[in-house]
């Protein structure tokens, strides 16, 4: 089954740059403080959320930005 809309995602990049995803149906581009976490919520059908949806703990997500491509690692997903 793995991401589905409603997960909470944490992503890492090559330079081990972590950050926190909400896949939520609506809304891109919010951004929710909890504590001294920030979560993006991000839309299912922006490109990051098609690449992620599906994925498990420890797949890869990648997507194509312009000329370049964007890859990350599923640390978690909740």
């Amino acid at each position: 089954k793995g991401i589905q809309l409603g997960a909470l995602v944490c992503l890492v990049d090559a330079h081990d740059r972590q950050q926190l995803l909400f896949l939520g149906p609506a809304g891109g581009s919010m951004v929710l403080a909890s504590g001294d976490r920030v979560v993006q919520v991000i839309s299912s059908e922006a490109p990051l959320g098609r690449a992620m949806l599906g994925k498990c703990e420890g797949d890869d997500v990648s997507m194509q930005v312009s000329s370049t491509r964007q890859q990350f690692e599923v640390l978690w997903a909740r």
